[in-house]
Order: structure tokens, then sequence, then C-alpha cells
């Protein structure tokens, strides 16, 4: 399996139907795509900040796309990264009645991996803005580790908006 299929996106909840949900098929092309990808080592304030973001850029008819990478395919971890998604978004988003897409990709967990998928999963969108979160693990981590917000900064050819982090 090439690089490329293992880091394609996977879109969950595509066979629900529920009203504030829509699957791929079903996003009008006029309507704005926005990528937010999230996972669970954000801190709380990050989200929080994330939302107030996505609540002042929100306009009808926009599709949030809410995109968690995972390492390896195995069911727990789509389950996890699913149910972390649902605790910390989905019920906010429900109630501003604001269509959404859960959307797991796969990637390495290398930073530049993950960053890739994010860019890669942007242009497919034709994204409006990719909201990301800027972790602050420190220089000397950020140095060896990279950054993914840093990859994305400057290799997405979309609009991004980067929030920082809450220290």
């Amino acid at each position: 399996m090439s690089d490329a299929q293992k880091e394609d996106v996977v879109v969950g909840d595509a066979n629900k139907t529920k009203e504030t949900e829509a699957s791929p098929s079903a996003v009008p092309t006029e309507s704005r795509n926005i990528l937010v990808p999230v996972d669970p080592s954000m801190d709380p304030k990050i989200c929080d900040s994330i939302k107030a973001a996505i609540a002042d850029m929100y306009m009808k008819g926009d599709v949030v796309h809410l995109l968690h990478c995972i390492g390896q395919r195995i069911i727990r971890q789509e389950e996890k990264a699913r149910k972390y998604i649902e605790e910390n978004f989905v019920t906010w988003l429900k109630e501003l009645k604001v269509p959404f897409v859960i959307e797991i990709g796969q990637a390495s967990t290398e930073t530049d991996s993950i960053g890739r998928v994010i860019c890669r999963r942007a242009e497919r969108l034709g994204a409006s803005c990719v909201v990301l979160a800027k972790h602050n693990r420190g220089a000397i981590k950020e140095f060896f580790l990279g950054s993914v917000t840093s990859y994305c900064l400057h290799h997405c050819k979309m609009p991004m908006l980067i929030i920082p982090s809450q220290d």
C-alpha cells in the first residue's frame, strides 16, 4: 500500500441522516468547507477557542469538517477518535445547527505525515479555511519533533487560521 493510499481520509458518519450532519455527497458546491483538525492532546481552552473561531466565521450553508488523524486503521483508535470529537464538538455543533462531517485520517505519527494529510484534505475539500490549533511544546521539542502547525503553515495552499496555545 502506498503512502498516498494510507493517508486518504475516511469520512465517518456518512450513513447517518441526522439533520445537522452532512454527508460528503450532500454538501452543496456553493457552500464553504471549513476544515478543523482536532486531537485529544488539545487543551480544553483551545477547544473553546476553536469553537469561538467557528462561531465567528460560520455562515449559513457552511460545512465544518472535523478531522482527526490516527496512526493505523485500528477500530479501537477510530472509536476513540470519534468519541473525542463527539464529546468535545458534536453536541455544540448540533445545538447551533451547524452541518458537520466527522473525518478520520490515517497517517504515520510523524509530524510531516499528519501535516501532509491535513494539507491534502484541505485541497481536496477546497477548504475556505483551515482552523488549526498550535500546541506549545517548547522550542527544543518542536525543533526535534517538528510541528504540524508549522508544516501546514508552510505547505498548505488554503487560507489558515492558527489558534495560539493558551499558556
